[in-house]
């Protein structure tokens, strides 16, 4: 769509149609998506502590962290390779060998999102041959999918609201298992796990030691079986975390997490919502996690080119110099996004300086009650972008 000369009626329709009989692309576009946001929130002086994804999430978090180095390899690898282009998309031929189809019958592969918990979907899709329970999303939320009259048939057994998931591939149940050797391959990297950072594999809900192997395995098992992602936040919360910044795109992750975690003290941020200009909504990302006494290094948000004079800066744009030093500081972690970033251990950035280190010691330490949410996190939030705002005036 940005590369249109065209925007004609219908463009929008046109666009997701060709996205959809695209999912190299697709695939691709998000995992650069993901690794973009988090070099972007990198240069803040934001860093993990524990990366949490979900579905293609868990894949851009190995590369968007570096434990995944090599981040070219992905694109060549699944362009050469059949199996997001006629086995598992497309006419689905893995799916339709799993399920016994006919050699000459392809599978209409859709996905939905239904309004029902997971035991309820059980029940109802049991003895049923070309559907399958995908992913639970909350305690009251899933996504189903399968052969189109099959899924269709559960749907109407649900009685339940529907959202169609389009593009999506046949993954997250048994249609992966004719593949799951070539599959596993695809997926087995160079790994270098940066230090301090701590990996959440969705499909077995917790973290795992990350390796060439356990990396390509974890991959795999979620293809093979899907995955219960109420598992993996329970779990990331019990260890500590509280803040979660997703990598988008939109902010499908934060929603979920807010619905798992329900009054629980924490904060979900996405780092792009689909209703606001991505610059904005960066600045409010930035924002929210400076009221939560996180440190930051804004220097990269108002370099500009020389001789380039300040105050074009427009007041939408991030208004700070700095943020006042002496608060406690918080560390982030990558997400999903189409994964997931957790902040949760009590780190300082890299780019504090020594000042700003040894106000933070002096300061008493906070008493750990972890982030609000809702009003109030939204109020904080809104006065520290007035604050900024106030501050880029003084110094224009």
């Amino acid at each position: 769509a940005p590369f249109r000369a065209d925007w004609r009626a219908g463009w929008r329709q046109e666009t997701l149609a060709a996205i959809d009989a695209d999912p190299v692309t697709a695939i691709c576009g998000q995992v650069v998506f993901g690794c973009l946001a988090t070099d972007l929130l990198r240069s803040f002086g934001i860093a993990p502590s524990a990366v949490l994804g979900y579905s293609l999430g868990e894949t851009v978090g190995y590369f968007a962290t570096g434990a995944w180095p090599d981040r070219d390899c992905m694109r060549t690898r699944i362009s050469a390779s059949p199996l997001f282009r006629t086995e598992l998309s497309g006419p689905c031929r893995a799916a339709a060998r799993a399920w016994g189809f006919a050699p000459d019958r392809d599978v209409d592969w859709h996905a939905v999102l239904v309004n029902r918990p997971a035991d309820k979907v059980r029940q109802t899709i049991q003895g049923m041959n070309a559907v399958r329970l995908l992913i639970v999303n909350t305690p009251e939320e899933c996504v189903i999918g399968g052969h189109a009259p099959a899924l269709n048939a559960a749907v109407n057994r649900l009685s339940a609201d529907v959202i169609d998931l389009e593009g999506t591939v046949a993954v997250h149940c048994d249609a992966v298992q004719p593949v799951a050797q070539a599959y596993y391959d695809l997926h087995c990297f160079e790994t270098r796990p940066p230090t301090g950072i701590r990996y959440y594999s969705c499909v077995s809900g917790g973290a795992i030691r990350l390796t060439r192997e356990s990396a390509a395995q974890s991959l795999l098992d979620q293809a093979l079986a899907g995955f219960d992602f109420t598992r993996t936040i329970r779990q990331a919360y019990r260890d500590g975390v509280r803040l979660f910044l997703e990598m988008g795109p939109r902010d499908s992750c934060s929603r979920m997490i807010g619905r798992i975690l329900g009054d629980r003290p924490h904060l979900s941020l996405s780092s792009s919502h689909w209703e606001d200009e991505d610059g904005f909504e960066i600045a409010r990302t930035v924002a929210a996690l400076a009221a939560e006494g996180l440190v930051f290094d804004l220097d990269a948000y108002f370099r500009q080119p020389a001789g380039e004079d300040q105050a074009v800066l427009s007041p939408r744009q991030m208004a700070v110099k700095r943020i006042p030093s002496g608060r406690r500081p918080l560390a982030p972690t990558p997400p999903p996004a189409g994964g997931t970033i957790a902040l949760d251990e009590k780190r300082l950035p890299s780019a504090t300086t020594p000042s700003d280190r040894a106000a933070i010691a002096r300061k008493p330490a906070a008493p750990e009650t972890g982030p609000t949410r809702g009003a109030d996190a939204l109020a904080r939030s809104r006065a520290t972008l007035d604050r900024m705002n106030t501050q880029m005036a003084e110094t224009t």
